[in-house]
C-alpha cells in the first residue's frame, strides 16, 4: 500500500510540474493517467479482493479516422496484474472544460478472476462504458450486468494531460 501510494504522489508530482508533454514521435494528442477504481455491486472470486488503486498510461489519438478518439495504453488491473489496452471513443464537448463520451475497448486479463466479458479462453476481455470529463480530471463508467438480472459496474478515475 505505500508503495501505491509513493507511485501515485510521484505522478501527481510530474502532473503538476510539467503543463505538457512532448510525445512527438508517436503524435497523440493526450496522455491519460489512471490512478484508482471503486466496484459497485460486485463480488470478486472467492479468495480474492479487487485491487482498487490502478495506475495506468494510456495515450489518445483524439479526432482521427471516423471521428473517433483511439486510445492505447496498460494499466494495473484489479487483479494487481498489468493489462495491455486498446479503445476507440467518441466524444463530445459539453463546454469549454466538460466532454462527455461513450467507448469501447479490449483488455488483457491474462488469467485473471471471472470476468462476464472474456472472450473465450482467450484472457481478453470488452470492457465499455462511458466517459465524463472536467478539465484534466476524468471518471469512466463501465456498467456490467451481474446474473443477467442485477446492475453494478466500475468507476474508473484519473487525469490526463494535452501533448504537444
Amino acid at each position: 500500500m505505500r508503495y501505491q501510494l509513493k507511485s501515485i504522489l510521484t505522478i501527481l508530482l510530474l502532473i503538476f510540474t510539467f503543463e505538457t508533454v512532448n510525445a512527438a514521435p508517436f503524435e497523440p494528442d493526450r496522455v491519460y493517467i489512471s490512478m484508482a477504481s471503486k466496484h459497485v455491486n460486485l463480488t470478486p472470486d472467492p479468495g480474492t479482493e479487487y485491487n482498487e488503486i490502478n495506475p495506468g498510461l494510456i495515450l489518445s489519438w483524439n479526432n482521427r479516422k471516423y471521428g473517433l478518439n483511439y486510445w492505447s495504453g496498460a494499466f494495473q488491473n484489479s487483479f494487481s496484474t498489468i493489462s495491455p489496452f486498446a479503445a476507440a471513443a467518441k466524444m463530445w464537448p459539453l463546454g469549454s472544460d466538460i466532454r462527455l463520451g461513450v467507448f469501447g475497448s479490449i483488455a488483457g486479463y491474462y488469467s485473471n478472476g471471472s470476468i462476464s466479458t472474456k472472450i473465450g479462453n482467450s484472457g481478453y476481455v470488452f470492457l465499455g462504458g462511458f466517459q465524463f470529463e472536467y478539465r484534466n480530471i476524468f471518471i469512466q463508467i463501465q456498467p456490467t450486468l451481474i446474473n443477467n438480472k442485477d446492475l453494478g459496474g466500475v468507476l474508473i478515475t484519473g487525469v490526463s494531460l494535452p501533448l504537444k
